[in-house]
């Protein structure tokens, strides 16, 4: 059995109940003109963009709460350089605590339970990940550079 993450992951409801109304147009922060990022509490930890050595395809990113406080995740945002990757977080990160997110499934990292599911693929070369505090659209809480094909050098922060 996997091992419990922060929160559970959601459970999909369905059925024969009255409709919905459509969810509201979820609007991208966008890349263009940012400012430098600011360093909050919650940065990236790992991100395994080469997958596993079972399969290339279980990519995962793992953001880290460097905080003594819970971190609210509700409607932060990670995008890449191209926003082929448009992710949108909710949840709360603990005080000192992960968030785990897994590429398509909950199979890149056995035991332990994914906190979102993203789709996409993360470049193996000239790849950026920007994670977005909801409060601040125009400005990359961090920014993650991924400049050459190297397993032990092929990032750093901005």
């Amino acid at each position: 059995p996997k091992k419990e993450n922060s929160q559970p992951p959601a459970v999909p409801t369905g059925g024969s109940g009255p409709s919905q109304p459509p969810p509201p147009e979820i609007l991208f922060c966008s890349q263009e003109n940012l400012l430098e990022p600011t360093h909050q509490p919650v940065i990236f930890n790992e991100i395994a963009w080469m997958g596993t050595l079972t399969d290339w395809r279980d990519e995962w990113i793992e953001l880290k709460n460097i905080s003594e406080n819970d971190v609210l995740l509700d409607d932060w945002q990670i995008l890449d350089k191209d926003a082929e990757i448009k992710i949108i977080l909710s949840g709360t990160v603990p005080e000192n605590g992960f968030y785990l997110l897994e590429r398509t499934n909950d199979d890149s990292v056995p035991n332990i339970l994914a906190d979102k599911i993203y789709t996409g693929n993360l470049e193996d070369s000239n790849e950026t990940l920007r994670l977005f505090d909801k409060n601040f659209p125009d400005e990359p809480v961090i920014k993650f550079n991924k400049t050459i094909l190297d397993y032990a050098t092929s990032f750093f922060l901005v």
